[in-house]
């Protein structure tokens, strides 16, 4: 797969910050398939604060690739404990996942998507250990030639700082994603989702989270030095019915943190989603 790169700009108070979203390559791909990373989508964003809806979005459109910083507001009586994707279906019902995104109050992603998102408060996390969570999982385009792109974004303990590179320690971790399909682990899109509906032999999940990838098992890698972040990968089309199964990981100071095991068919993915909402302070939109 041929890579290309993009970078981020967001500006606040006068600081510059920025983030790099990238594709990554897995093996035995042609190299005439490509995936560019588009940030021409406005997305809709949803943020809710101890499980309330916190204001609405008018101002200003907030397009695909645009950073986002997440301030939690402090709540009376309660303690924040952490962030965590979820969904909000049109008659306001919301589920939030139990992975945690981030333990840090101010939080920062790139929009990829269709997105909601959850302040926390008095709930068990620990703030010692790094973060990942798939932020979005949409449809890269109309057609079948077209990709499956997946955003995890990781974020270090709260107590971090970000780090500047240097030459001495340039690389500060890893992150990644990790996919597999029915047709890899030799299924047919017959066999439907295996992880609701395991296949004996096939246990999808272990193969996802091993120690070392294990056969029909692709990875998407890299370093990073900021202590928050994205990774975005590309998958093609894996066909009618069948299913791309993914994990995103976070490699920090030799612990290994897993996201939830997503279970993906192409043809329920969202795409073209429209903002219709005006955020309150103190979120930032930039």
């Amino acid at each position: 797969m041929k890579i290309k790169r993009k970078t981020v700009l967001a500006a606040a108070l006068s600081l510059a910050l920025a983030l790099s979203l990238s594709a990554g390559i897995y093996a035995d791909t042609p190299e005439e398939d490509s995936f560019d990373v588009s940030f021409s989508r406005i997305a809709d964003v949803i943020v809710c604060v101890d499980g309330e809806v916190s204001g609405e979005l008018s101002q200003n459109d907030v397009v695909c690739g645009e950073l986002i910083r997440l301030t939690a507001p402090a709540v009376g009586g309660k303690t924040f404990s952490h962030w965590a994707f979820g969904t909000v279906d049109a008659q306001g019902n919301k589920t939030i996942s139990d992975v945690v995104a981030s333990t840090r109050q101010k939080y920062n992603f790139t929009l990829n998507g269709k997105t909601a998102i959850f302040a926390v408060y008095d709930a068990a996390a620990d703030a010692s250990k790094p973060c990942v969570a798939f932020s979005s999982t949409v449809k890269d385009g109309r057609t079948e030639d077209e990709y499956i792109r997946m955003t995890a974004s990781y974020s270090l303990p709260s107590s971090v700082a970000d780090p500047a590179p240097n030459a001495v320690n340039p690389v500060l971790g890893e992150v990644g994603i990790r996919y597999t399909t029915n047709a890899l682990l030799g299924c047919d899109a017959a066999a439907g989702d295996l992880i609701a509906n395991p296949v004996s032999g096939i246990d999808v999940r272990a193969a996802l989270t091993s120690e070392t990838l294990e056969k029909g098992v692709r990875a998407s890698t890299d370093s990073f030095y900021y202590a928050m972040g994205d990774w975005t990968l590309g998958v093609k089309n894996p066909g009618d019915g069948a299913y791309v199964y993914a994990v995103a990981y976070i490699t920090y100071e030799g612990q290994t943190v897993f996201s939830d095991v997503k279970a993906l068919t192409y043809s329920g993915l969202d795409y073209d989603s429209t903002l219709t909402a005006n955020m309150a302070a103190p979120f930032y939109f930039e």
